[in-house]
């Protein structure tokens, strides 16, 4: 009888952890989209499907979004080895936050004019390298 209540107690146990796990990768899937990935994959795959004629298209579009459904699956994976559950929580609550989505809808254009300060201070860089170099 303690043999059968044990076992019924760690299937329990199991049941219980599955469904937290399932409940983070599905919090970590939604962080990642909410930080601006989910945006940039989708146009990307509208950007690429500009090329489909109209009779492959929606077969196009639905094989693009089982694969970025697999890399959003990959990518919670790397999340979860960085981010406890409740750090993932702590993200998501500023995300959500009015700065969490005004940071999220800057963010690209913040990117793209940090690359360009990157590239001038590089080549600022470079140069002064090749004046000491001599």
């Amino acid at each position: 009888m303690k043999k059968i209540l044990f076992v019924c107690l760690l299937l329990a146990m199991s049941f219980t952890q599955a469904q937290n796990k399932d409940a983070y990768k599905k919090d970590t899937i939604e962080l990642i989209k909410l930080t601006g990935a989910g945006s940039a994959f989708d146009a990307g795959i509208e950007q690429l499907g500009a090329m489909i004629s109209g009779k492959n298209k929606a077969a196009y579009t639905k094989d693009a979004k089982a694969e970025l459904d697999k890399l959003y699956d990959e990518l919670s994976d790397l999340y979860m080895e960085e981010f406890t559950q409740e750090e993932i929580k702590e993200l998501l609550a500023f995300y959500n936050s009015p700065i969490g989505k005004k940071f999220t809808s800057k963010q690209l254009d913040l990117t793209k004019k940090g690359v360009e300060l990157g590239k001038g201070f590089a080549e600022k860089v470079q140069r002064l390298a090749q004046k000491y170099q001599w």
